[in-house]
């Protein structure tokens, strides 16, 4: 019986691990067939609390993390093979988007791997189907020789390498006159053959580009085992990630199609989202938000004042500035939203159809409101599209809490509470205001209700760049532009003293 198998350290395990293993038993088609090794004891505990199979590494004390993860990974393939046992490994960054076993039940060779997107002649490491068997035994042995001779050296290096080798041996290949990383161990007596599954296949590239085809996502660094996060964010991004426990509503039947989540949230969820702007998110092109930074952070902390007062999810708003559309979490840094306990989802949330409700309608209720400098308020709810308004003058800090009250039960037409989708319209928010309110907290009397609490989250969350990171725009995003846990003030906050 064929197994799968992932290595994880907790930087990984603690924001993955359900969703890397229901994506292993639903979309992978391993069920009861995958197991974690752990390269540290708070993996395996964090395994143990949730009943997943897993196995402490060797290595575990080693404090070299490359080090622990080169060694596990060859010490558990010997392992394997010498039990007789076929097996595919994955890291923990590769996210299925359906069944390899049709892949490997056509596997031919004794090693197939997975290669980069930009070139299919140079192996990628991070998925490999192994059938054991004399010639895969002698190689892994090789694989921890070598890795004995040269700690330092690439893992995957010291297996490709190997693999050439491998092939002079088979006779399949010329011995280069030139070759600096020609291994030291002696030619095999039972040489491997190998193979690349195709690029759009398996798409393992630092900016991926999946196509009809492709059967899984590996967004690579331009450094192994770095940034967690940005390769998840990115994973989402693409519609790869798995999105266990009721993140979507359906996931992969692991043949393309789609299936209820297993386990639905125990409540229901409601989200909000920026309304009357431009792909369903900001613009930093028009006359009155021009190139203003300012003005998109306080929308996106307006975002989540009213996700706050309204027990919503924020879906994050893409960003258009000049040429290009950027990713908001190039700048924002949505370890601060985490921390604020503002839960959130990613731009491309409406568009993947795990998210929809069915095959025609992605929401079930959608509410729609906006709030205008004049203060004049609007509310559109039902499906017969009826416009409520109210008028309030909003020099009143009384206004902003009348908005938002009316989005609470009881409080504003009927439906609007309940609507799975609030889109907002915070047309008050310009450069003017931005300035306003800053004035107005370091004043003595200072900020209160709602306001309070959007200057406080505009004072709690961190940003990378002064507006956008111009060179990161969305079509040449990599893991390495996610701005979690690298943030800082915002600029216009950076010299305020008062009270928050």
């Amino acid at each position: 019986k064929r197994v799968a198998f992932s290595i994880s350290d907790i930087t990984y395990a603690a924001d993955m691990i359900h969703d890397v293993v229901d994506m292993a038993h639903t979309t992978a088609g391993f069920p009861g067939a995958y197991f974690i090794v752990a390269l540290d004891t708070a993996t395996v505990e964090l395994a143990c609390r949730f009943g997943y199979p897993v196995v402490p590494a060797a290595s575990v004390r080693q404090k070299d993390l490359t080090a622990r993860v080169q060694n596990t990974k060859f010490e558990v393939n010997k392992f394997l093979v010498d039990q007789g046992v076929d097996f595919l490994f994955f890291e923990m960054d590769v996210w299925f988007t359906r069944s390899p076993q049709p892949l490997i039940a056509a596997q031919t060779v004794d090693l197939l791997l997975s290669s980069h997107q930009n070139n299919a002649r140079s192996g990628n490491i991070g998925v490999y189907s192994v059938v054991a068997n004399d010639a895969t035994r002698e190689f892994f042995e090789d694989c921890l020789e070598m890795a004995k001779r040269l700690p330092n050296e690439h893992d995957q290096r010291l297996m490709m390498n190997l693999a050439v080798w491998h092939n002079i041996a088979g006779g399949r290949g010329k011995d280069p006159k030139e070759w600096n990383d020609r291994p030291s161990t002696p030619l095999a007596e039972n040489p491997i053959r190998h193979d690349f599954w195709d690029p759009h296949v398996i798409v393992s590239s630092t900016r991926p580009v999946p196509v009809e085809a492709t059967v899984a996502i590996h967004p690579l660094g331009t450094k192994p085992l770095q940034h967690p996060h940005g390769k998840k964010i990115l994973a989402m991004e693409l519609g790869a990630w798995y999105g266990s426990r009721g993140y979507y509503r359906h996931t992969s039947d692991g043949a393309g199609g789609l299936v209820p989540e297993r386990a639905p949230p125990a409540r229901r969820r409601k989200y909000v989202a920026i309304d009357g702007r431009v792909f369903g998110g900001l613009s930093l092109c028009q006359k009155d938000f021009y190139h203003q930074g300012q003005v998109m952070r306080l929308t996106i902390a307006w975002l989540a004042t009213v996700a706050r007062l309204t027990d919503r999810i924020i879906i994050l708003p893409r960003v258009v500035l000049d040429y290009h559309l950027y990713f908001p979490w190039t700048h924002l840094d949505l370890k601060t939203l985490d921390e604020a306990g503002v839960e959130w989802r990613e731009t491309n949330f409406p568009s993947n159809p795990r998210s929809w409700l069915n095959a025609t309608h992605p929401f079930e209720s959608v509410a729609r409101t906006a709030l205008y400098p004049n203060g004049e308020m609007y509310a559109q709810v039902g499906d017969d599209g009826r416009v409520h308004k109210w008028n309030m003058p909003f020099e009143s800090p009384d206004t902003i809490d009348a908005y938002l009250a009316a989005h609470t039960e009881g409080s504003g037409p009927p439906g609007l509470s309940d609507a799975e989708l609030l889109l907002v319209n915070p047309w008050f928010i310009k450069l003017g205001y931005s300035g306003s309110i800053i004035n107005r907290a370091n004043r003595k009397s200072g900020l209160r209700g709602a306001e309070a609490l959007l200057f406080a989250l505009l004072y709690t969350f961190r940003w990378c760049g002064k507006t956008l990171v111009l060179e990161r725009p969305a079509h040449t995003a990599m893991i390495h532009h996610d701005c979690y846990g690298q943030g800082a003030i915002a600029e216009e906050l950076r010299d305020y003293k008062g009270r928050v």
